[in-house]
C-alpha cells in the first residue's frame, strides 16, 4: 500500500486519487482506487508499470491456428463507475431513511412517556446525528453509505441510553418528594454507573476494532466511537435539561403519578 500511495501521489491527475485495502477470505486482499472516470485507465496503467507484482502476467497460449496469444495480468482487474446522480440517490434515501427513524422516535417516546420527553428524546437524538457528521466530515473523512449505517446506529444507541434515563425520572416521580430537578438529577445520578460502565465496554471494543479491523472498518469504527461519546454526554447533559426547560416553558412539566 505505501508503494501504490507514492505512485499516486507523484501522478498528475484530475482529482487526487485514494486507495484502500481489504482483507476477504473468499476474494483474498482487494485494492480499491477511488479516482476520477477519465483517470482510470491512467492510473491503472502506472500501477501496472511501477509496481512489479501488478505487472506480472500469466504464460502465453497458442491457439488453434498457432498464433500466440499473450497471457493476461496475475492480478486482475475491474472498474466501477458512480455517477454524481447515483451518488445523490443515495443520500437523499439514507436522509429520508433517518428523517423516519427521527419521527418513529418522536411518536414512540409521546407514545410510551410525556410530549416534554419525545422534545427531548428528538432533540438530543439530532444533536447527536449533527454533531457526529460535523467531526466525521472535519476530520476529512469522505463520507458513504457506511457511514450512514454508522450514524443510525449511533441514534438508536443513544435513544436507549435516554430512555433508561426517563424510565428511571417517570419512576421516581411516583413515589418522590421535591422538585422535578431534585427528582430529575436523582435519576441521572442513579442511572450513571450503568452509563459509564455500558458506554466504557462499548468504547474497549470500538477501539479494539478501529486498530485491528483494517482500513474496511476504520471509517464505521471512528463514526461509531465519536458518536458514542457524544450520544452518553447528549443523554445525561441534553436530553433531560431539554424535557424541564420545555416543561417550565409550555407549562407540561412531567406529571406525578
Amino acid at each position: 500500500m505505501d508503494d501504490l500511495n507514492k505512485v499516486l501521489e507523484g501522478m498528475e491527475l484530475k482529482k487526487a486519487a485514494s486507495a484502500t485495502e481489504e482483507n476477504s477470505a473468499a476474494t483474498g486482499l482487494l485494492v480499491s482506487v477511488r479516482c476520477d472516470t477519465g483517470d482510470a485507465a491512467k492510473i491503472s496503467a502506472k500501477l501496472r508499470e511501477s509496481i512489479p507484482v501488478l505487472g506480472e502476467r500469466l504464460p502465453e497460449t497458442t491457439n488453434a491456428d498457432g498464433t500466440k496469444v499473450p497471457g493476461g495480468y496475475k492480478v486482475a482487474e475491474s472498474a466501477q463507475e458512480v455517477s454524481a446522480s447515483a451518488g445523490g440517490a443515495y443520500i437523499k434515501e439514507a436522509l429520508v431513511a433517518l428523517g423516519l427513524g427521527l419521527i418513529g422516535i418522536f411518536c414512540y417516546i409521546a407514545f410510551r412517556f410525556e410530549f416534554a420527553f419525545a422534545i427531548g428524546g428528538l432533540f438530543s437524538t439530532i444533536h447527536d446525528v449533527v454533531l457526529t457528521l460535523g467531526i466525521i466530515v472535519l476530520s476529512g473523512s469522505e463520507l458513504s453509505l457506511l457511514h450512514v449505517g454508522a450514524i443510525l446506529t449511533v441514534a438508536g444507541y443513544s435513544l436507549n441510553d435516554t430512555i433508561v434515563i426517563y424510565d428511571r425520572i417517570r419512576e421516581r416521580l411516583q413515589i418522590a418528594t421535591g422538585s422535578i430537578e431534585e427528582i430529575m438529577n436523582e435519576a441521572v445520578n442513579a442511572t450513571l454507573s450503568r452509563t459509564i460502565l455500558t458506554a466504557g465496554t462499548t468504547i474497549v471494543t470500538l477501539v479494539i476494532i478501529f486498530f485491528k479491523g483494517g482500513p474496511a472498518l476504520e471509517g464505521f469504527a471512528l463514526t461509531i466511537l465519536v458518536g458514542l461519546v457524544i450520544g452518553t454526554l447528549s443523554s445525561v447533559y441534553v436530553a433531560t435539561p431539554v424535557v424541564l426547560w420545555w416543561g417550565n416553558r409550555r407549562g407540561g412539566c412531567p406529571t406525578r403519578g
